[in-house]
């Protein structure tokens, strides 16, 4: 995502192709809110998304979400890690018909949070991002309200390879550029991208 790093948009279009560009900018959020209101807005616009950008979004929840169940986060309370992962199931089951294999990785793998019920997270988002934030995402739709659990229907395949390596390749390129500029070696936009590849391999190892 384009907000983690210096390079800009024309750059990503010059190195990756106009394709690149676009799905990393769609990824990519307004620094000048609050973490919880990106948060809000990431998840009643996930339904906006092209496929290709569902993919990579569903696959950054899975990377990050078992990272957290399964390491932690210094500095985070048990309550902050748990709401970042109910996030990450809603935000998964907002995508949910993108693609039934890596949804179903994504449910089978990332525990769910310790007396979560579905729908929780974005009413508690709701509540507290304001009015400003409220009225912005008052055209995106809400997410489905559907218990945990349920049959998923069979879409088609997740990704062409050569996209997915153009991809991968400005994962490269972004963390490239955060190391020139003293920014840490492994930004966010290196995270979401090689979790996209991460995915990939799950998905076609059945």
């Amino acid at each position: 995502t384009s907000e983690d790093t210096d390079a800009t948009a024309a750059e990503v279009a010059a190195m990756f192709g106009n394709e690149i560009a676009d799905l990393v900018e769609s990824l990519s959020d307004d620094l000048a809110l609050p973490p919880l209101a990106r948060k809000f807005l990431q998840l009643r616009g996930a339904r906006d998304l092209r496929h290709r950008a569902r993919l990579v979004r569903i696959a950054d929840k899975m990377h990050n979400s078992l990272d957290i169940a399964t390491n932690g986060v210094p500095g985070w309370t048990e309550e902050l890690m748990a709401r970042y992962i109910a996030w990450g199931w809603e935000m998964v089951r907002a995508l949910e018909g993108t693609h039934p294999g890596l949804e179903r990785k994504f449910f089978e793998a990332v525990p769910v949070p310790k007396g979560y019920a579905f729908g929780a997270w974005e009413r508690f988002a709701s509540e507290h991002v304001g009015d400003k934030i409220r009225e912005r995402a008052a055209g995106l739709p809400k997410s489905p309200e559907r218990p945990i659990g349920g049959q998923l229907e069979p879409v088609g395949p997740l990704i062409d390879g050569e996209v997915a390596l153009q991809v991968l390749r400005a994962a490269g390129f972004a963390a490239r550029s955060c190391r020139i500029h003293g920014q840490p070696q492994f930004p966010p936009v290196g995270s979401l991208l090689r979790a996209l590849g991460v995915a990939m391999l799950l998905v076609q190892s059945g």
